[in-house]
């Protein structure tokens, strides 16, 4: 039997699998991670779950949103520092 390449990461493999083994053993654990994969998309597409930035209530109505910083123009600085 000859030795062939891991069609993941190119290792040899001796044995003819496709698979080096560690490559088997990180796809094995990535599939045992799908089913709580699955139980949080079911929650997520319900609509049943609770985003938050761990405080408890949200902001005021009266609050007001914070303001984005205006973007600087080097040139408008320069025409202003000469001008004056």
């Amino acid at each position: 039997m000859s030795a062939i390449d891991c069609t993941n990461c190119g290792r040899v493999v001796a044995d003819g699998y496709e698979l080096c083994t560690l490559c088997a053993d990180k796809l094995c654990k990535e599939l045992l991670a799908v089913p709580g994969l699955i139980s949080d998309l079911t929650v997520t597409r319900a609509r049943l779950d609770r985003m938050s930035r761990g405080r408890v209530g949200g902001k005021s109505s009266e609050a007001a949103l914070p303001r984005a910083p205006r973007p600087v123009r080097p040139a408008a600085i320069s025409v202003r520092s000469t001008t004056s």
